[in-house]
């Protein structure tokens, strides 16, 4: 147990060392906290407010129970999702492994430190989702004091099991598959799997059991909650949760802990017992020796225009890069592709919808003006996605040195990794605006104008993440996935996306609904990514210099 403290010690300092090896926190590190929280607040006050509204519809259904039950279900499947991408990195890829298997150390222990390292990642997860609609429930259905402590349980309880599940898979895929040893391959082909296995898992467990339409009347009519109990729950012990929070069940909460307890106790086992056998010689890669002649060598050394080089030098290192490919480029491409697909696959051979399409105004210059809104907060949201500005110095992590030495002005160096997440963007807009233009029949005019205004925003996003990330690189990690998904600059390009999207259609249905107000916000845009980029090449032309030493 001792030995299991010390590991959990050093590794809680390893992954979450804010210091980045510095004695003394600068000035804008201790703040950093305080704008996180700051730029939170209106997602975190809007999910307050949607939740408090679903709760007065369900009361006078006497079905506000459904509430606790979707939170608990979407939390979990939001653990276990988040956990397929993680686990890897923190139980195999991480520098300190090969360190750790030459310890005499059981496996157990080493899983366990890791398990208790990313409990603790997931519970920011759980915090911004459960707060807000939690604060709203107790507000409003105002509970018994029995159940604050049984609120208390579940949650600090909640991400356990799913996220066992997520490292019984990976841990089986390490151990089973021969070609997870090589750490390129298992990285592509095995979050690809897993990714696609979330999707599912996600679908079936937003999904209801096949009731018939009188049953479900009649489970609306009987009242008392009775409506949690349709769901397919693919976390086995969220049913029990959900009952214990609702009805204030000690017993349903006494199953609840018993099930987490027996889960745990399980997951050590086959630890101890599955781990060292896909664990060691996870550190290995491929590497192709072929060798250039002739024309090839001379094609491969040829000179070019030293911006698109150097651009095409950090598009190829976030595809050959399977941790940065799958975080800062896959999600751009895979969920406009998912979600459009499953959205038209569900609805396009409705025929109500095809009515409505087919009625709708294109000529009108108020449904201009909403489409070039739609394009605008597209290209934000899709450049928030895919965090390869937030996080292109942080990439750079120790060897960020080399960048003084390149024979290119810092300028341009930002530049070409901005232009880098300007092409990544561009195709995840694509993949989605191409899809829902030819569903709805959009005119051609209209796509051109939602295309212009998603470029346009796309280029403020990428300049304002990359302006994050000159400001407080994260240049101490010990695997790549550090330099992505806990790199807090993320979220200011996340959270500003969420507002400008919001704040564009606020805009709109305050002004006038003339041709020139879309002029105004074209070059409102405009005005926006000429501020940003002239921002970007003063702040980078002083901290540069100052980061490089």
């Amino acid at each position: 147990m001792h030995n299991f403290l010390a590991l959990v010690k050093v590794s809680l300092k390893n992954t979450f060392n804010v210091l980045d090896g510095k004695n003394k926190k600068s000035a804008l590190t201790r703040f950093v906290p305080v704008i996180i929280v700051l730029a939170l607040l209106p997602t975190i006050a809007s999910i307050y407010f949607l939740a408090k509204e679903l709760i007065n519809v369900l009361i006078p259904m006497q079905q506000s129970g459904l509430v606790i039950g979707l939170l608990l279900m979407g939390v979990s499947i939001t653990v276990f999702f988040f956990a397929i991408f993680l686990v890897p990195s923190v139980y195999y890829f991480s520098k300190d492994i090969e360190t750790l298997l030459a310890l005499p150390l059981q496996p157990w222990i080493i899983v366990a430190s890791k398990f208790v390292v990313t409990i603790i990642y997931e519970y920011f997860t759980i915090l911004l989702f459960a707060v807000p609609v939690l604060v709203a429930y107790i507000e409003i259905i105002r509970p018994t004091i029995a159940f604050y402590p049984i609120l208390l349980i579940v949650i600090l309880l909640l991400p356990v099991v799913p996220l066992i599940f997520s490292s019984v898979l990976i841990m089986l895929v390490m151990w089973l598959v021969p070609f997870a040893k090589n750490r390129d391959f298992f990285n592509y082909i095995s979050t690809f799997f897993a990714l696609f296995l979330a999707f599912g898992i996600n679908y079936l467990a937003g999904s209801a059991t096949n009731v018939s339409q009188n049953v479900m009347v009649d489970l609306l009519q009987r009242g008392h909650n009775s409506m949690i109990g349709i769901f397919n729950y693919v976390i086995p012990n969220i049913r029990y949760g959900v009952a214990a929070l609702v009805n204030v069940d000690l017993v349903q909460a006494l199953i609840y802990i018993v099930f987490v307890i027996v889960a745990s106790i399980l997951f050590v086992v086959l630890a101890q017992f599955v781990y060292f056998r896909g664990a060691i010689g996870v550190n290995e890669t491929s590497a192709n020796r072929k060798k250039l002649k002739g024309k090839a060598y001379v094609k491969s050394t040829v000179s070019g225009n030293v911006l698109m080089t150097y651009t095409l030098k950090e598009l190829k290192l976030l595809i050959r890069t399977p941790i940065y490919f799958l975080n800062c480029v896959s999600t751009v491409i895979l969920l406009p592709v998912i979600l459009g697909g499953s959205m038209i696959a569900q609805i396009g051979n409705t025929s109500e919808i095809n009515k409505v399409i087919a009625s709708i105004p294109w000529t009108s210059s108020q449904i201009s003006l909403y489409v070039l809104a739609a394009g605008a907060a597209l290209g934000w949201m899709m450049t928030s996605l895919n965090l390869i500005t937030p996080t292109a110095i942080s990439r750079e992590g120790q060897n960020v040195y080399f960048m003084k030495f390149i024979p290119m002005s810092y300028f341009s160096q930002l530049l070409a990794k901005v232009f880098s997440g300007l092409a990544i963007s561009l195709i995840g807009i694509l993949c989605f605006l191409g899809p829902v233009a030819w569903f709805i029949k959009l005119p051609w005019n209209l796509t051109l104008i939602a295309l212009i205004a998603a470029i346009l925003s796309s280029i403020f996003m990428n300049f304002l993440g990359m302006i994050a990330d000159v400001m407080h690189p994260k240049l101490v990690w010990e695997q790549e996935a550090s330099a992505v998904k806990q790199n807090m600059n993320v979220i200011f390009t996340m959270i500003p996306a969420f507002g400008l999207s919001f704040g564009i259609f606020m805009l709109i249905a305050v002004l006038p609904q003339a041709s020139w107000v879309a002029l105004l916000l074209f070059l409102l845009l405009i005005a926006l990514d000429v501020l940003v980029i002239y921002l970007m090449k003063v702040i980078g032309d002083h901290r540069l210099p100052d980061l490089l030493g």
